[in-house]
């Protein structure tokens, strides 16, 4: 599947009953391919080294930058600024990514984090999910204010964004409001990476936002 067709997926099917249908945990399916997991080692280093070179190396020549037809290994490294990889936001982007699982679609790619092969009925523009295990949702905006549930990689609605707001009012399945910081949510739609072999060797097929 390619990595544009991916919204499609996450609203196909239906949840199960349970509790659990509206939470989304990451999932490693990846690691039982040896060689994609070392390619994967390998890529791990490469960001914790901020090496331009070693990425570009690993990157598609027709890699997917963005929904307005940017594609191609310039593209992608005028997007990320990797003349100056130093400064460059590539490299948080990838490892947040990189560390909430993988999965594949059964065509042979595979996506990091695995949130982005994923079915959900929820609006993928309004959904979030809460990336960091035992977070608050708070009355307010506020670390004081008073905890309404902890939260364990659960979907919530984000009934409108605040792109640089420090909290996020999210709604919850079961109906209940509140606030939870922005560091701990994370779109379905934000920053996921996709693989594929080419020529019998991985490569990043695509790193995009949005739809």
């Amino acid at each position: 599947m390619a990595p544009s067709l991916l919204i499609a997926s996450l609203i196909a099917a239906a949840p199960p009953a349970d509790s659990s249908a509206h939470r989304l945990p990451p999932v490693d399916e990846c690691a039982a391919d040896p060689s994609f997991a070392a390619f994967r080692d390998q890529l791990r280093v490469t960001i914790e080294q901020r090496d331009a070179a070693a990425l570009l190396a690993v990157v598609a020549d027709d890699i997917e930058v963005d929904f307005g037809g940017g594609a191609g290994r310039a593209d992608f490294s005028r997007t990320w600024e990797l003349d100056r990889p130093a400064s460059s936001g590539v490299w948080d982007e990838l490892a947040e990514a990189l560390s909430l699982g993988c999965a594949g679609d059964g065509s042979g790619e595979l996506y990091a984090p695995s949130m982005a092969a994923a079915s959900m009925t929820e609006d993928p523009f309004e959904a979030a999910v809460v990336i960091r295990p035992g977070a608050e949702l708070r009355r307010e905006p506020d670390a004081a204010s008073r905890s309404l549930a902890t939260l364990d990689w659960d979907i919530v609605t984000v009934p409108e964004w605040d792109p640089d707001g420090a909290w996020q009012h999210v709604v919850m399945a079961d109906g209940r409001s509140g606030f939870v910081r922005s560091e701990d949510l994370r779109s379905p739609i934000g920053y996921r990476a996709a693989f594929g072999r080419i020529d019998g060797s991985w490569r990043m097929t695509a790193f995009i936002a949005g739809d």
